[in-house]
């Protein structure tokens, strides 16, 4: 039997429908990991190397929809026991949007001359398969004939880069882009891709994210400078976490979690709301709405609905009830 991919293990990156999985080195393609918008993985792999080598990982730190990661590249540089060449990930949710930022920045004495490579695909798994551990062996999607961009039957995810690279090939494994880089003794070399993932056809659920709906930056915690920290920290992965009702867009709810549960729970979404309520009502109302235009009005043993039933979870594909 497969196993569930640890989630300690990863970093989670999340807006709304939309999450991103990664190891702390910020390399996407080992089991678990991935780019998921709508409950499917629209990005199986983003790998980077220069020259052949990944950097080594030496931080990462991930709140809401940003997560950022720090690497050492320890074959480049001065030959001293200290790195000179370090590697920075800016990694960005917006929606059905990701954005990263590559740096490259060098404190070496003479100029760096290496090569960036980045290896990327997807494969269209859906995430209930992802989470048995049942997806690892899912070919990656040729690319569409026009541009960089691949297709499942849900959603069409085309990529743009800046700079544009010097050589792209593709083969079984995804496409690798390739750019000669040569950074100056304190200076920099920089890369930024931006994917956008589109729907192709409508699910039972295409929730949009609901984050710049409800603001929580004037909630006043009092306590020390940590507790602040960790309540400000707590409150945008909230943010982060809110849906808006397909049904009525102007309604937000908030999703049981990332990943596998990134979608109306009538329990969890309750509870989220009932603990916001010394800071607002907004997320209540919008959440009893939401349950309740959905409550079962007789009974459907295929849906576990009964008549009067309030759901417990809804999918993209399927209501399951219990």
């Amino acid at each position: 039997m497969e196993k569930q991919p640890w989630l300690h293990e990863l970093e989670i990156a999340v807006d709304g429908p939309s999450t991103v999985l990664s190891g702390h080195d910020g390399q996407i393609g080992r089991p678990g990991t991935g780019w998921f918008v709508d409950d499917r993985r629209v990005l199986s792999a983003l790998t980077l190397h220069l020259d052949d080598e990944p950097a080594v990982a030496v931080a990462c730190d991930t709140t809401g929809p940003l997560s950022r990661f720090w690497a050492a590249a320890r074959h480049l540089g001065d030959d001293v026991p200290d790195p000179t060449v370090e590697v920075h990930r800016v990694r960005t949710l917006r929606g059905a949007t990701l954005t990263e930022e590559i740096t490259v920045r060098s404190r070496a004495t003479a100029p760096v001359v290496t090569t960036l490579r980045l290896r990327l695909g997807g494969d269209g798994a859906d995430l209930s398969s992802v989470k048995v551990g049942g997806a690892d062996d899912t070919p990656v999607l040729p690319l569409d004939r026009t541009g960089l961009s691949w297709s499942d039957e849900r959603h069409r995810t085309a990529v743009t880069v800046d700079p544009q690279p010097e050589e792209q090939t593709t083969d079984g494994g995804g496409t690798l882009l390739v750019w000669p880089l040569e950074v100056a003794p304190g200076g920099s070399a920089a890369v930024t891709l931006r994917l956008t993932a589109d729907r192709l056809s409508p699910s039972a659920f295409d929730a949009d994210a609901g984050s710049g709906a409800l603001d929580l930056s004037a909630v006043d915690v009092g306590g020390d400078a940590a507790w602040q920290r960790m309540v400000r920290t707590n409150l945008t992965d909230l943010r982060h976490l809110l849906l808006t009702d397909p049904l009525a867009p102007e309604d937000v709810f908030a999703a049981a979690g990332s990943p596998w549960y990134l979608t109306l729970f009538g329990r969890d979404s309750l509870w989220a709301a009932r603990f916001l309520l010394p800071y607002t009502t907004r997320l209540a109302h919008g959440t009893l709405r939401a349950l309740a235009r959905r409550q079962a009005t007789e009974d459907d043993p295929a849906l576990a609905a009964e008549r009067g039933k309030i759901l417990h979870e809804v999918r993209r594909t399927a209501y399951t009830g219990g």
